[in-house]
């Protein structure tokens, strides 16, 4: 069967008002009150409900199984939904099956392991499958079974990352203390800053220069402020067509991603690279989501073509949150990776 080819061993729902209709790639998501803020509620836990994107192909298959098992070791209690799309008829049910196998059940009866199917939505005849991620994002978010509440706080992963430890709406526990009991360090010559607590406990990592233009405004993640991993990639769009900027972005046009005068032409590249240059861990709240679901989705084509490379999705990610002026906090402990990166 389809899960011997992975050579893997094992290792409303409530009644809640939700927008939108069928999407098939080109329909808008649906706005209504469903984005009143005011209404933001916390969930009774703070963990995220995980979601990632694949393809039906087994290799992101054991990645996707290899995810839910280390959410399990480190007792990740919010939900996780894999985001399937293209799968033929074949690979939808054998997956199914796996997923049902496996998953374990909340307290109030509710499914922890869940996989939306959606169809692909890979850019040019199938060349480039990462724009499966905004279009599987914005048709989850229309079409989920549960619905998505708005109170939920969504973080978005990537298949082959595993978790050390869950993943919460919080930023910084301060567990009744005022925030002036925690306090800003310096570490490793001056480069970074951690947020220690009145414990001497190290409870976040950022990027000194990051630090020093957004100072941290929030412990949790809030409706208006999602946060993120620092990612290398900067604000390089922000200086496309300028003389110094590399060979790729030199005919790069951000009007032709945007419009004329959008916001995001006017985005300067201190802005760009320290409200919006994240990559996954992409934390936020539904009502985020949807207003960032769409416009990602709309720009992911126009900056493939005009940026026909590897990261032209999270390119149009960061593009598009600036156009939507929702900045992230940005923070270098939510991914351990290659050391050299520009976010250690």
């Amino acid at each position: 069967g389809y899960h011997n080819t992975l050579e893997a061993k094992r290792i409303q729902s409530n009644k809640q008002r939700f927008c939108g209709s069928d999407f098939d790639g080109k329909s808008p998501l649906q706005e209504g009150p469903c984005h009143n803020k005011s209404e933001f509620r916390m969930h009774n836990h703070n963990h995220a409900h995980i979601i990632f994107s694949t393809d039906c192909s087994g290799y992101q298959h054991w990645q996707s199984i290899v995810l839910w098992y280390s959410a399990q070791m480190v007792q990740h209690k919010g939900p996780i939904t894999r985001i399937a799309s293209g799968c033929t008829s074949y690979q939808q049910a054998s997956i199914q099956k796996e997923w049902d196998g496996m998953s374990k059940k909340s307290p109030n009866g509710e499914e922890l392991l869940r996989v939306h199917f959606t169809p692909s939505f890979s850019l040019h005849d199938h060349r480039y499958k990462y724009s499966n991620k905004p279009g599987g994002l914005k048709h989850w978010l229309l079409n989920a079974n549960p619905a998505v509440s708005e109170d939920e706080v969504i973080c978005l992963l990537d298949p082959d990352m595993v978790l050390m430890k869950p993943v919460t709406s919080t930023l910084l526990t301060v567990n009744g203390m005022t925030k002036d009991a925690i306090r800003r360090k310096h570490v490793r010559n001056q480069r970074q800053v951690e947020y220690i607590d009145s414990s001497g406990m190290a409870q976040l990592l950022r990027v000194a220069s990051l630090d020093e233009k957004e100072p941290l405004i929030s412990h949790r993640i809030e409706p208006g402020k999602p946060a993120g991993q620092h990612f290398g990639l900067g604000g390089v769009w922000a200086r496309a067509g300028l003389p110094k900027v590399g060979k790729a972005w030199k005919n790069f046009s951000k009007e032709t991603i945007c419009g004329k005068n959008a916001t995001c032409t006017h985005t300067s590249q201190s802005d760009a690279e320290s409200k919006y240059a994240v990559g996954p861990v992409y934390i936020a709240c539904a009502s985020d989501w949807r207003l960032i679901a769409e416009k990602w989705w709309e720009f992911v084509p126009k900056v493939y073509k005009e940026y026909p490379f590897l990261l032209a999705e999270m390119y149009a990610l960061t593009m598009a949150v600036a156009d939507l002026s929702i900045p992230f906090t940005l923070v270098s402990n939510y991914m351990v990776s290659d050391p050299k990166t520009r976010s250690p």
